[in-house]
């Protein structure tokens, strides 16, 4: 089972951070923000397997096709060993890739989907880009726990390297305020030291591999789709499709896309305060 932030009591929300981080980021950022306005739900945290409070699981040996699902089942088991039936659910970059994958496999469950910058397709990415990292991944993997290119997470030089191979993910606006700007610094200290490399390069492997518009096609729930105007890989035109893809069967759902001004792929660390104010409002309509 996955380990987890649980605060509150009340309808459950379920928030699926981004890869590379941790629930720090909405235990320390969203859901304060949340509570302060009111908002009384069961907020539950998940950390991803090989991050945060997960960090020192092992890295399972799976087919690069296996590891989202991997992941969906492993959220979905701390999900149903918390006690949760039905919930809300919200997820960030990554996390929204696994979210809109458990909406659409679980549908009796999930009332409610927020994703903010979900990766929708692997090939977004540059096919160089994307042949390159498979490539060096797998001449690595042998190694041990594959330190040499596993380590871009954790150290200076290679940090470096990841900006060559990802420069347009680390095209980001920073949040002006000073406090929330250390707060931001410190959790991304702790993500580095409490992200598995090995896990970490599994699933960016695997995500470039990746298509979520199938499952995007049946997903039947409310739908909060967030976007950064200034977020890479044309984010606001794939949140339109998006839109299009979960309304492609005729459903009369909401499906709502918003964007937030002024911000890039990381609007939860930018832009918080107008992130959980406008979550909290689609919930408040929609969850009931």
């Amino acid at each position: 089972m996955l380990a987890y932030t649980d605060i509150n009591q009340g309808k459950p929300l379920i928030f699926l951070h981004g890869w590379g981080a941790s629930s720090l980021i909405f235990e320390r950022i969203v859901i304060p923000r949340m509570q302060g306005a009111g908002e009384n739900y069961r907020f539950i945290a998940v950390d991803l397997p090989g991050h945060g409070k997960n960090g020192k699981l092992k890295s399972p040996n799976l087919k690069r096709k296996e590891v989202i699902q991997h992941i969906v089942d492993s959220v979905m088991k701390s999900i149903d060993d918390a006690g949760v039936e039905e919930f809300a659910l919200v997820g960030y970059s990554f996390g929204a890739t696994i979210a809109l994958h458990i909406a659409s496999q679980h549908k009796d469950r999930v009332k409610v989907l927020v994703v903010n910058d979900p990766i929708l397709k692997g090939s977004a990415f540059e096919l160089y880009r994307r042949w390159g990292f498979h490539i060096l991944y797998n001449l690595l993997k042998p190694f041990g726990e594959t330190r040499f290119i596993l380590k871009i997470i954790n150290n200076t030089w290679a940090h470096k390297i990841a900006k060559i191979i990802f420069p347009n993910l680390f095209v980001r606006t920073r949040p002006d305020e000073s406090g929330l700007k250390k707060q931001i610094e410190e959790i991304k200290e702790y993500d580095k030291r409490n992200t598995n490399p090995r896990f970490w390069a599994a699933g960016i492997d695997a995500l470039f591999a990746h298509s979520a518009e199938f499952a995007a096609m049946q997903i039947d729930c409310p739908t909060l789709i967030v976007a950064g105007d200034n977020a890479p890989y044309a984010a606001v035109d794939s949140s339109i499709k998006l839109q299009h893809l979960v309304k492609a069967k005729g459903r009369k759902q909401v499906v709502e896309v918003y964007v937030i001004k002024n911000s890039g792929h990381h609007v939860i660390s930018t832009n918080p305060d107008e992130f959980s104010e406008k979550v909290a409002n689609f919930l408040r309509e929609h969850y009931e």
